[in-house]
Formats: structure tokens, C-alpha cells, sequence
């Protein structure tokens, strides 16, 4: 009996996925407001890979934009090619100095009628959260009010993480699997 009570926890365990965690997001300064869910894979450590994000919307001037995130890895680049932000999409959740580091959680900002623009976004040491942007906006020229730099600029902007429970989908697979289990000892008599 202690045989298979070890069998079935082993596997009981074994048929759980290591499921994604989801988290809100928000940022806002002066200027932009960014919010979404941005699911995620626990690196250890307290360490979380954002590795895609739900209902992402950037608001600037009036304009709504639709967020992707940008793989790790697959850095958003200019027009020229050139890496713009090096990116790691990487979240300390728990962290109570930083959320983010200095390296950038990428996203890719579309609207309809200016396509598609890069978005960072990064912290500046403790609370201080900063955005930079690639695009013209409505086609802008250079240097009006429309046009946003590819500079960086830190803006005095706050970045908020919360925790989205899974609704019980780990426990319930769980359960699944001690039934499972619970059905095969009663046929195979162990």
C-alpha cells in the first residue's frame, strides 16, 4: 500500500503541468497609459519570463494601440535593423525595490492608419518607470508635437504587477489525476 501511495503522488504530481502565471500590468505617466495580462513562466529565483501579454492597449494623445510582446530574444529593432531597446521581459514580482529592471519588457504597438511602432518599458531604479518609442505618430514631421523620439526618455512613470489566480485549474488537474490514479488501483487490484 505505502508503495503505491508513493506511486500515485509521483505521478499525481507528474500529471500536473507546470502551468503559466498571469499577471496585470499597468503603466502610466504624463503622457501614456499601458495596461494588460502578461502570462509567464517562473525562471526560479523569483525571476518570471513575460512570454506573451492578453488585452494589451497603449494609450497616447487620444490614440489606442494594440500591445504584443516581443519574444525574448527577438529584440525590436528600427527601421535600419538596429537593436532598439535589448530586451529581457523579465519580472521580479516580489522584489520590493524593482518590478523590472533596466532592461526592457518589448512590446510591438499597432493601430490602424500608423502601423506597427516598438515600445519599452523599463525601470530607473526603485519606482521610477520609463517608456521609450519608435514611431511617428499620424505622420508627424520630425520634431513637432506628434513625433516621438527613439532617445528614452525616463518619465517619472509607475509600473504595478498583480497576480491573477489560476480560477483552481492546478488543483482541479490535480484532482483529475487522484482520480485517475484511484480508477487504476481498483483495476489492477494494487
Amino acid at each position: 500500500m505505502k508503495k503505491f501511495a508513493i506511486i500515485a503522488i509521483l505521478i499525481g504530481v507528474g500529471a500536473v503541468p507546470a502551468l503559466a502565471q498571469n499577471y496585470d500590468f499597468t503603466f502610466t505617466d504624463s503622457a501614456y497609459s499601458a495596461q494588460g495580462i502578461l502570462v509567464t513562466t517562473n525562471e526560479g529565483g523569483g525571476v518570471y519570463l513575460a512570454t506573451s501579454v492578453i488585452d494589451g492597449t497603449l494609450t497616447y494623445l487620444g490614440q489606442t494601440f494594440d500591445l504584443t510582446l516581443v519574444p525574448a530574444g527577438n529584440d525590436a529593432r528600427d527601421s535600419g535593423g538596429t537593436d532598439f531597446f535589448g530586451q529581457d521581459n523579465l519580472l521580479y514580482p516580489n522584489s520590493p525595490t524593482e518590478l523590472l529592471t533596466t532592461d526592457f519588457l518589448s512590446f510591438q504597438a499597432t493601430a490602424p492608419g500608423l502601423g506597427t511602432s516598438n515600445v519599452g518599458i523599463w525601470a530607473n531604479g526603485g519606482s521610477d518607470y520609463g517608456i521609450q518609442t519608435s514611431w511617428i505618430l499620424a505622420g508627424a514631421p520630425l520634431g513637432t508635437p506628434g513625433w516621438i523620439s527613439g532617445s528614452g526618455l525616463f518619465t517619472g512613470g509607475t509600473f504595478t504587477l498583480t497576480y491573477v489566480p489560476d480560477g483552481g485549474t492546478t488543483l482541479a488537474l490535480l484532482g483529475l489525476a487522484i482520480a485517475g490514479l484511484a480508477g487504476l488501483r481498483r483495476r489492477f487490484g494494487v
